[in-house]
């Protein structure tokens, strides 16, 4: 799943100092539930779109906790893509390295 803690649709973004020469992500709105349509082909005329939903992470661990579920596993993974070339490729691919977009869950009934 995208994580929630740094992969908000439409309340996400990467961002740059310039003066440290770090990209970093910015993060807004992170505690509110929401909902937002997303284009499943951006740049594309009528594009299909679908619904991208956002919880916290405690959403979805009292979820599991209601629901009679523990987690047995968390896993943070990172984006593989890289940039190869540009002012900012150094930046951009030391974030990548550090900062999660995606969050994996394993959960088992007790």
């Amino acid at each position: 799943m995208n994580h929630p803690a740094f992969r908000i649709p439409k309340a996400s973004s990467w961002d740059y100092d310039d003066q440290n020469k770090v990209q970093f992500r910015r993060i807004d709105q992170y505690l509110s539930n929401s909902s937002t349509a997303i284009d499943m082909h951006p740049g594309f005329a009528d594009s299909p779109q679908t619904i991208s939903f956002h919880r916290p992470l405690q959403f979805y661990f009292k979820a599991f906790t209601k629901a009679g579920f523990a987690v047995t596993k968390l896993e943070e993974w990172i984006s593989h893509k890289a940039s190869d070339s540009g002012p900012r490729a150094k930046a951009e691919n030391d974030a990548r390295k550090e900062i999660p977009l995606f969050l994996y869950l394993k959960a088992i009934k007790l």
